[in-house]
């Protein structure tokens, strides 16, 4: 069963300050919600993350605006985070020791979808069966 297709619209943050782990936690709040729901939770949690998401979410809606579409309409499609660079700066520590204090970063990937029109879906012709390509065999009398 082939998945319906919607218009998508993206809005990416690469590099973005914070912990990969602790925007997953963030992100996992609003997969597959509407936008507007997705942003009041965003807005009554409490956390660097959810600013960040929310900004994000944000410059996804203005994307979609610039394309006339229902914003009402809009859900999210999808949330990547992924590892960005790390900064490392070193400490030092008891006993004559250095620690290693990572500074890490994140990619993040916003995707909505526009579920008020379904894109039209391609149709495939099918190719002959093979049995269809060769002529029968003659009676031999």
């Amino acid at each position: 069963m082939a998945a319906t297709a919607y218009q998508t619209y993206v809005a990416r943050k690469r590099n973005s300050r914070g912990s990969p782990r602790k925007m997953q936690l963030a992100a996992a709040l609003i997969r597959g919600k509407a936008v507007q729901e997705a942003s009041d939770i965003l807005d009554y949690s409490i956390t660097k993350s959810s600013r960040i998401l929310n900004k994000l979410l944000g410059a996804a809606i203005a994307n979609a605006e610039q394309s006339n579409a229902d914003v009402d309409s809009l859900h999210i499609a999808e949330v990547r985070v992924n590892k960005g660079m790390v900064l490392k700066r070193f400490k030092a520590s008891g006993r004559g020791r250095v620690r290693a204090n990572c500074h890490r970063y994140t990619h993040i990937d916003l995707l909505l979808e526009d579920r008020s029109a379904p894109l039209a879906a391609e149709v495939k012709e099918k190719k002959p069966a093979a049995a269809e390509d060769k002529p029968a065999a003659e009676d031999k009398e």
